[in-house]
């Protein structure tokens, strides 16, 4: 079986040493998609916009297709292989696709509780109602588990979070905090063994390839490690996020220059960047409007700033906000930090 999603080392090519180049500027929008061989940096915007189009469109057909069954990492890798972007970005637009769908699904979900139940107690799995209802498998054993459990919320999660870990379920007989007392119960549900139904929440955490602990805690260590990436590649004195928080600030970047650096976004115009923010994921026009909100927060306490998105994107910067991507372009960053080409 494929690794649920692509090692480190194959999404990244940010040289250890800088090439020499005959220009320090970047562009308003980065010049090329996450997948270097594929594409060249001088890549146009429009065929940039054409391979996120595409890649989008297959996005939504996975998602809001109906399927026999969920979601699988083999049928991701294989989709991921005929695009121009990389699989690390396909499975970023993915994510980010199907979290629309779910926001749009959840209530009704929700609502028909009763009914999700009866059809568990006629013998359909959580994965097998998951399908039925085009909804990802976790979310739905996470909604099924909280009318079991509805308060507090925490013993949901701790369930859940455990599972990947505990294919024995020991953690469950021997833990009382989860032992059901009959208040635990919705009066529509009735008595049925719970083990079983335990044994059915851990087929569908491990089915979900894009939401659960697994995946949420890959989505986590991939973003450090980028920023320990970015943060390695800076031959200049910096303030990391953590030293930021422990001075008091509620908004802070990944890195704070301490020195300003001066980079063209136009052959006429130029940012003096005082920031940068480190995204492992790819910078859609949706992701990157939320993204472009939280860093006005940075602009209006520390200037300009730069927003690194590692797998690539299909927008544009602002004059106070520019955008690169984490393949090509941050290489142009660190040579123009080398350079110390200071306001």
């Amino acid at each position: 079986m494929p690794p649920l999603y692509t090692d480190l080392s194959t999404s990244v090519h940010l040289p250890s040493s800088l090439p020499p180049s005959s220009s320090s500027s970047i562009t308003k929008c980065a010049p090329n998609a996450p997948n270097a061989p594929k594409c060249p940096s001088d890549l146009s915007p429009s065929l940039r916009s054409a391979a996120y189009l595409k890649s989008l469109h297959l996005c939504n057909q996975l998602i809001y297709s109906p399927s026999v069954s969920p979601l699988t990492v083999e049928e991701i890798l294989e989709k991921s292989r005929g695009q121009e972007l990389s699989y690390d970005a396909f499975l970023s637009l993915l994510k980010n696709v199907q979290t629309e769908h779910v926001k749009q699904t959840t209530g009704l979900v929700r609502s028909q509780m009763t009914h999700h139940f009866a059809l568990y107690r006629s013998g359909k799995s959580i994965i097998e109602i998951s399908s039925t209802l085009n909804f990802p498998p976790y979310l739905l054993a996470k909604q099924m588990l909280e009318n079991i459990f509805p308060s507090p919320r925490s013993r949901v999660s701790t369930i859940l979070k455990s599972l990947p870990f505990d294919p024995t379920l020991s953690f469950f007989s021997s833990s009382p905090l989860f032992s059901p007392r009959p208040g635990d119960f919705l009066s529509p549900l009735g008595p049925f063994p719970l083990p079983h139904f335990f044994l059915s929440l851990a087929g569908a955490v491990h089915r979900d390839p894009l939401n659960g602990p697994l995946p949420d805690r890959y989505r986590r260590s991939l973003g450090q490690s980028y920023e320990l990436l970015l943060q390695s590649s800076l031959p200049t004195p910096y303030l990391p996020e953590s030293s930021l928080r422990l001075s008091g600030f509620s908004k802070t970047p990944d890195i704070l220059l301490l020195t300003p650096i001066k980079l063209s976004v136009t052959p006429r115009s130029s940012i003096n960047i005082l920031w940068l923010d480190s995204k492992a994921m790819y910078g859609s026009p949706e992701v990157h409007a939320r993204n472009l909100t939280q860093a006005r927060g940075y602009v209006n306490r520390f200037g300009p700033g730069v927003i690194v998105y590692w797998f690539g994107h299909c927008v544009e910067g602002e004059e106070d906000v520019g955008v690169v991507d984490g393949v090509g372009e941050i290489t142009t960053i660190t040579q123009s930090i080398t350079q110390l080409t200071i306001n």
